[in-house]
């Protein structure tokens, strides 16, 4: 019981211990850490990370007494984040006399600490995610601020004293809800980064086209309706105004001459390109109201992106040409109606949107692009792809689905890369399934009527998507090919029968079961050559004894192949039409069978199956000698097992009476035991009675 009780003390006392470890962590961490670090290194430490502690304040004995100036004179990086101070002590800063860096992050601060205009060499400050309602008055006088982070507060001015800071080059102060920039903004002469995006900002002050240096300027998601008239912003390199209500650009636009990065989304500009924007390389311009293209934008020589989709443009200007390193164009949703021959220009163009446009048909300088990798043609009214189409021979994606397409060109066989075609609907009737390396293809909603042999060349094809098309049946030679695909669909396609080797988990059909008045002659072929043949073999396969023996005829011969159609197809008086139109066929296929012991070939409708057919019958006869000896080995296989047969119902005949002899046996040695305990409960109860006579004498005497 000694060690039980022990044991239930250690931990009572550990408990304790550890309770107070967490007390001290929570009140004194700042003050433990800090030794810890002087004791470690024997030397004034430079940086102290106290992030993600939970400390509520700073321990009155890491700022003040006698050695804290010993120990902060000389510390460089100072980070607090992640903790739940909701104000700093108004003499915390003093001995911070080199502080460079302070890391105030994710905190409750509702203000900035007091005496912060002390720390004159601060050149880093981030006091974002916290609570700070305005920036107090004292930052003014930190003249070697370089960056200063206030973003996701609840500020709502750039005050006139951030803006005094000469030194500042970053001002980070997105998602608050600043409405109002001082005019003293232009004082900021060494302002190279300024991010104001998710805020109320309706206008910006004429003063700030004046940021000579400003390089990076992102005022995205904010109210503005109009920019300052001066721009003057000749440093600027990356501008984005998304998300805005701007409707154009004053005139002094074209000093961005510098600007290589525009981000213009979501405005209400009603015209695209701008004069001497000649080092952008990347414009967005989607979401617009934008009805046509300047030729102004044939002066941006540099531009490797141009995206412009969900605007009202309706035509391409010829200057586009002249963008030799343009590499991806996006004009989704757009209402352009034909192409300018000069786009067979674009020499470096790899990706190109048009889709969801009103295009008839492309130029035949359109298979000039031949970088050209992926290509969305999708939703147009296209009705004839160019005759070269083919000169694309880098594509790998090629979309050209909901188009009036009835027929692709022959040179889509020089498509040796493409890996995806998305033609579903459109017209087409028939497909070129020659490009190899095919990984996708979707036809569906077309009018095809047949599905070509050459399908099985397709060694990589992983996804084949038929559905809604006029197929009634699938060759049986796709049979192994089909099973092997990731999926297939053939979802609403009239298909009156499907062959049972086709089915796998990955074939998605639905069947739809019509009479013989909507079949066509291909149908009925097929039903005769494919399916009426596997089912006859099957029923004499399974009773030929019976038939050759005659213990069943012929009637009951074609009411079981009936069956066998109904269970696996259905449609039953589509099945008793056509069985009964090759009645006599069936009838001469079962007699012949008859007579010669094994199943005759089935003569269906087709002149293929009747060339078939007398090529097998020559070939019959030329093994006729092959076959008589096979038909011997089988009956001396068939009376050596018949000798088997008889060898072991004799082997059963013995074994049984054997068993016999054993159980009788069995049972009289149990009726012999039987007896033998008789007599011993017989000769026990003797002993019993004349011990009982014994004690009686005894008692008398």
């Amino acid at each position: 019981m000694q060690k039980p009780i022990k044991q239930e003390k250690f931990e009572k006392v550990k408990q304790i211990e550890h309770g107070i470890y967490q007390a001290e962590m929570k009140q004194n961490q700042c003050k433990e850490i800090f030794e810890f670090k002087q004791k470690e290194n024997h030397e004034k430490i430079d940086k102290l990370t106290l992030s993600h502690y939970g400390i509520n304040e700073i321990p009155l004995q890491l700022y003040s007494g006698r050695d804290a100036q010993s120990k902060l004179m000389n510390l460089l990086i100072l980070d607090l984040s992640a903790n739940k101070l909701e104000s700093l002590p108004e003499n915390f800063t003093y001995n911070l006399i080199s502080l460079k860096k302070l890391v105030l992050t994710m905190n409750k601060l509702e203000h900035l600490p007091c005496g912060v205009n002390l720390l004159k060499g601060l050149e880093i400050l981030k006091i974002d995610n916290n609570k700070l309602t305005c920036v107090s008055p004292e930052i003014k006088e930190l003249n070697s601020l370089i960056i200063l982070d206030i973003s996701k507060n609840k500020i709502n001015t750039i005050s006139g004293e951030v803006c005094s800071i000469s030194s500042l080059r970053s001002l980070i102060a997105y998602s608050n809800i600043i409405s109002i920039v001082s005019p003293l903004v232009n004082h900021l002469h060494s302002l190279k980064v300024i991010d104001l995006s998710r805020n109320n900002l309706a206008d910006i002050p004429e003063s700030f086209g004046s940021l000579q240096n400003l390089v990076k300027a992102n005022l995205s998601r904010n109210l503005l309706m109009e920019l300052p008239f001066n721009l003057e912003l000749r440093s600027l390199e990356y501008l984005d105004l998304s998300y805005n209500s701007i409707i154009a650009f004053p005139d002094t636009v074209s000093k961005l001459q510098k600007l290589s990065t525009a981000k213009l989304q979501g405005n209400k500009f009603q015209e695209i390109g701008w004069k001497s924007w000649k080092s952008l390389t990347e414009l967005d311009c989607s979401l617009n109201l934008a009805s046509s293209i300047s030729q102004f934008i044939g002066s941006m020589v540099l531009l490797c992106r141009l995206s412009c989709p969900m605007n009202k443009i309706e035509k391409i200007p010829p200057e586009i040409g002249l963008l030799k390193k343009l590499v991806h164009v996006n004009f989704q949703s757009n209402e352009i109606k034909c192409l300018p021959i000069e786009i067979g220009a674009l020499e470096s163009i790899k990706s190109l949107n048009l889709s969801m446009n009103k295009l008839k048909m492309l130029p035949s300088e359109f298979c000039l692009l031949s970088s050209l990798i992926w290509l969305n043609l999708s939703n147009n009214n296209i009705e004839k792809l160019p005759k070269y189409f083919g000169a694309l021979s880098n594509i790998t994606d090629l979309r050209i689905s909901n188009n009036e397409l009835s027929i692709l060109p022959e040179s889509i066989r020089c498509l040796k890369n493409l890996r995806q075609i998305d033609a579903s609907s459109n017209h087409l009737k028939c497909f070129d399934f020659s490009p190899s390396n095919l990984e996708i293809i979707d036809l569906s909603s077309n009018h095809l009527s047949l599905i070509s042999h050459e399908l099985q060349n397709l060694s990589s094809l992983r996804v084949l998507n038929l559905m809604q098309n006029k197929l009634k049946f699938v060759p049986l030679e796709l049979r192994d090919f089909i099973k092997k695909l990731d999926s297939v669909n053939l979802n609403r396609n009239p298909l009156h029968i499907l062959h049972s080797e086709f089915i796998s988990p990955t074939l998605n059909i639905q069947m739809h079961k019509k009479i013989s008045s909507e079949s066509n002659s291909d149908t009925i072929n097929w039903f005769h050559d494919e399916g009426l043949s596997h089912h006859l073999s099957l029923e004499w396969n399974e009773s030929r004894n019976e038939y050759l023996s005659g213990d069943k005829g012929f009637l009951d011969f074609i009411e079981s192949v009936k069956k066998r159609l109904n269970t696996s197809f259905g449609n039953p008086r589509s099945i008793q039409l056509m069985v009964k139109a090759t009645e006599a066929k069936i009838k001469r296929l079962f007699f012949e069978s008859k007579q010669m012991g094994r199943l005759s070939f089935f003569r269906g409708v087709s002149n293929k199956m009747e060339r078939e057919e007398q090529v097998k019958q020559a070939e019959n006869r030329n093994t006729q000698h092959s076959i008589n000896v096979l038909r011997v080995k089988k009956f001396q296989l068939e009376e050596q097992k018949k000798l088997k047969n008889l060898y072991f119902a004799d082997f059963d005949n013995r074994l049984c009476q054997a068993e016999m002899k054993l159980r009788h046996a069995k049972e009289l040695k149990k009726k012999q035991d039987f007896e033998i305990i008789h007599m011993l409960i017989e000769d026990t109860e003797a002993r019993k009675i004349q011990k009982e006579a014994k004690a009686s004498k005894t008692y008398c005497e």
